[in-house]
């Protein structure tokens, strides 16, 4: 199995448990909830469920656009529009192919971390709503955190990957 194979699926792994999520949870998600929350978990925006679960597929549909099907196109990794450091070693015949995979399988790893996130959070917010008065768990920081904290290692180890050229053997 291939790194993309493997990132591909962890992808829609993560979309699957969030199709179980709002199975569970749709029916048990009061009329009107509290949608947005401020640093505290305080309630301080509100929306219809329809308008909630609508907005969150809306935001899950952009991922898979994003993170799946730009991977798929052609011109997205062409090496003529990538701002990636040795880009001409990188792109070179006998290497291209293999960097673009990395890329791609990169890219759709990132996009398994923003749905993770997305899923959590919905889920954390869903849950302050069946338990009155909402309280949004500050358990939503650390994960928004964590987060962050990954999409840094995440660019630092792709360019530090490709910032730096491998030795080639010498002939004998």
């Amino acid at each position: 199995m291939t790194r993309k194979q493997t990132a591909e699926i962890a992808f829609v792994t993560v979309l699957a448990a969030w199709g179980v999520f709002i199975l569970v949870y749709y029916p048990q998600t009061p009329e009107h909830l509290a949608s947005h929350f401020n640093a505290q978990g305080v309630p301080n925006g509100w929306s219809s469920k329809n308008f909630f679960y609508g907005l969150t597929f809306g935001i899950l549909a952009m991922d898979v656009l994003v993170f799946l099907w730009l991977p798929r196109q052609r011109w997205f990794f062409n090496h003529k529009t990538r701002n990636l450091p040795n880009r001409d070693y990188w792109f070179a015949p006998g290497r291209a192919e293999e960097t673009s995979d990395y890329l791609k399988a990169q890219w759709i790893w990132l996009g398994v971390a923003s749905m993770a996130l997305q899923t959590v959070v919905t889920y954390l917010a869903v849950e302050a709503n069946l338990n009155p008065p909402p309280r949004l768990s500050s358990m939503a920081g650390w994960f928004i955190v964590g987060y962050f904290v990954y999409v840094a290692a995440w660019l630092v180890l792709l360019f530090s990957r490709f910032r730096r050229i491998p030795d080639e053997p010498r002939p004998a």
